[in-house]
């Protein structure tokens, strides 16, 4: 959706475009969050959860443990105006 927004689509036309479709209850956030997120900071994250996708399978932590303080990362990183 942020790549279409990038190339000049409204954030309306984006989401219809997706298929399968957002479920209606889940519109609201996914649009929040569509226009938060700037597309260097998906790619960021993308990275992150490569690297992290990596540790898990590792095998040296508890990937519980290293899956929890992902999405800590990822929750801080998507409360700040990218």
């Amino acid at each position: 959706v942020r790549g279409r927004m990038e190339r000049g689509e409204d954030v309306s036309t984006a989401l219809q475009a997706l298929r399968p479709p957002v479920f209606f209850k889940r519109l609201p956030a996914f649009r929040e969050q569509a226009t938060r997120w700037q597309l260097g900071a998906i790619g960021r994250v993308l990275e992150l959860l490569g690297a992290r996708e990596v540790a898990c399978k590792s095998g040296v932590l508890p990937a519980k443990a290293i899956c929890d303080r992902t999405l800590l990362e990822i929750a801080v990183r998507g409360g700040r105006k990218n």
